[in-house]
């Protein structure tokens, strides 16, 4: 995908369509070791149908993997983050401020 970001690929992805992004730790931040490097990566599962989309937004420096972590669901995977799926024929869900 980019210096920063890869996909993983494994057994796990054809059981549950998910993949790995992970952000590589060769930007200094704080923390960082003598050699200039950050000491642990960041990863989160993504939706194989999620996966393209926020990595090329992160590396645009629209959002970054810690707000993929957060806006994922209960089970660890990040599906988008857009909140209530649309019900057809009822009443629309309140919009979320903030």
């Amino acid at each position: 995908m980019s210096s920063s970001y890869f996909l993983v690929v494994v057994k796990q992805t054809a059981e549950d369509m998910t993949v790995l992004v992970v952000k590589c730790p060769w930007e200094a931040t704080e923390g960082e070791d003598e050699g200039g490097l950050a000491m642990e990566a960041q990863s989160v599962r993504v939706s194989s149908s999620q996966a393209n989309a926020p990595v090329v937004a992160m590396e645009l420096g629209c959002g970054g993997i810690e707000e993929m972590i957060c806006n994922a669901d209960d089970d660890g995977v990040y599906r988008g983050g857009r909140g209530p799926a649309a019900q057809e024929g009822g009443p629309a869900p309140r919009k979320l401020l903030g």
